[in-house]
C-alpha cells in the first residue's frame, strides 16, 4: 500500500478505505490469568460479530509509564487500606523499571477496511458509510465487554502508518 492519502483520519488508497484503532489495555500481561482469558474471550466474541472483516495487529513496542497508568490506577483503587503501602511501593518500582529499562509491551490494533473504487465519489461515500457501520458494530461489542478502543488520528495515525510501511 504505497499510494494512499490520509483524509479525515481515514486511509484512502485506489481500491480501499481503512481506519485503524488501538485496543486497551495495552499490556494484558499485567492482567490476572482470569482477566486475560476474559479479555481474549471478549475479543473473540467481537470478531464473531463481523467475522473476517477486521485485522488484529499485535506489535511489540517500548513501554512508557503512560502505558501502565490504567493498570496502576486500577490496582490502587482496589487496594485495601492495609495493603496500600505495598501497592504504592509496587507502583514506584514498576515506574522505575519502565523508566530505566527496555521493557517491551504488546499493543493491539484493529484495522478495518472496505474495498472501494475511489474514482467514483458516490462509491466513496457508500464505502465510508459501510466502514463506519462495520466499526460501530465491532466497537459496540467491545464497549459492552468493557474493552476500550480509540481511533488513531492526526499525527499519531501518520506516524503509525509510516512506521508500519518502512
Amino acid at each position: 500500500m504505497k499510494d494512499f492519502k490520509i483524509i479525515d483520519n481515514l486511509i484512502i488508497s485506489k481500491d480501499s478505505i481503512s481506519a485503524i484503532f488501538e485496543i486497551e489495555p495495552f499490556d494484558i500481561a499485567l492482567l490476572s490469568e482470569q482477566d486475560r482469558a476474559t479479555f481474549y474471550q471478549k475479543i473473540c466474541q467481537a470478531i464473531n460479530v463481523i467475522a473476517g472483516q477486521v485485522q488484529i495487529l499485535a506489535i511489540k513496542e517500548k513501554a512508557k509509564i503512560c502505558d501502565y497508568s490504567q493498570h496502576l490506577n486500577y490496582v490502587l483503587s482496589k487496594a485495601e487500606s492495609k495493603k496500600e503501602r505495598l501497592i504504592k511501593k509496587y507502583t514506584k518500582e514498576l515506574t522505575k523499571i519502565v523508566k530505566n529499562g527496555n521493557i517491551l509491551i504488546l499493543k493491539y490494533y484493529l484495522i478495518f477496511s472496505v474495498a472501494n473504487d475511489i474514482s467514483n465519489s458516490v462509491h466513496v461515500i457508500e464505502g465510508i458509510n459501510k466502514l463506519e457501520n462495520k466499526i460501530e458494530r465491532f466497537t459496540d461489542v467491545l464497549f459492552q465487554a468493557g474493552i476500550e478502543v480509540s481511533q488513531l488520528v492526526d499525527d499519531y495515525l501518520i506516524k503509525f502508518v509510516k512506521k508500519q510501511l518502512r
